[in-house]
């Protein structure tokens, strides 16, 4: 989209390229009005972008599994990536490059259910699964639940 106006939304099935993105469905949506799209200012930290797409893998990757019927709101960050080689229970957090395949630890797939809602500015840890409000006995996770506006950390927000 060439011109930006908060009326506007991206199809993510029409243009997500990174594999380790799967959009189950053709109705789920970001609403781009202010910055460059999806993959580029949404998903933080995720290989399989355009740039790291060559790089060999450190490990097991994470991936972003997105449902049918999700909405994401401007501005929104999910970030991705495990621990991003920064080991917490090492000595220091800082990513020698003598020790870089050992520091690497994926965290898991973060998996936005169907029909969840993801409010503007919103801050979304890796590997975290939302659960559908009062349905917990059929495991189905993320369907139908909101994140606040402008919420971070790694707690679900509540399901108003």
């Amino acid at each position: 989209m060439s011109e930006k106006h908060w009326s506007k939304i991206e199809l993510l099935h029409q243009t997500v390229t990174n594999p380790n993105i799967i959009v189950k469905g053709s109705h789920s949506y970001y609403s781009d009005c202010w910055d460059n799209g999806f993959e580029r200012d949404v998903v933080r930290y995720l290989h399989g972008d355009a740039y790291s797409r060559q790089w060999e893998p450190l490990g097991k990757l994470d991936r972003l599994l997105i449902g049918n019927f999700v909405c994401i709101a401007a501005e929104t960050v999910i970030l991705m990536g495990g621990n991003h080689t920064h080991r917490t229970d090492w000595l220091s957090l800082y990513p020698f490059m003598a020790s870089i395949q050992a520091s690497y630890q994926p965290r898991g797939d973060t998996r936005l259910g169907d029909g969840c809602w993801i409010g503007m500015r919103a801050m979304l840890n890796a590997r975290r699964h939302h659960w559908r409000r009062g349905d917990r006995r059929r495991r189905q996770r993320g369907d139908g639940r909101r994140r606040a506006l402008h919420r971070g950390g790694r707690q679900p927000g509540p399901a108003d």
